[in-house]
């Protein structure tokens, strides 16, 4: 039977709940620092995008209307290889 949970974070949270109740899944997988799939554009050691990182989120850009000024920035420090 399916049970409906109001759960505020989403995906987040089902991650969250998969990963601490549920071996199966947790026996494969792994932690990471945030900052590897989900940087910031400012953010310090931790959250802030850095050289070799995967993705940086713009987030809340669209409040000071700077998504495409970052945007440009960061497609600007791409690396071809």
């Amino acid at each position: 039977m399916f049970v409906e949970r109001k759960w505020e974070g989403k995906e987040q949270d089902a991650l969250l709940h998969l990963m601490t109740n549920h071996a199966a899944y947790r026996q494969h997988l792994g932690m990471v620092s945030q900052r590897y799939f989900n940087a910031y554009p400012v953010g310090g050691s931790e959250m802030g995008w850095k050289s070799g990182d995967l993705v940086v989120h713009f987030a809340g850009c669209w409040v000071q209307k700077k998504c495409q000024v970052q945007w440009e920035d960061f497609w600007s420090r791409r690396i071809i290889a």
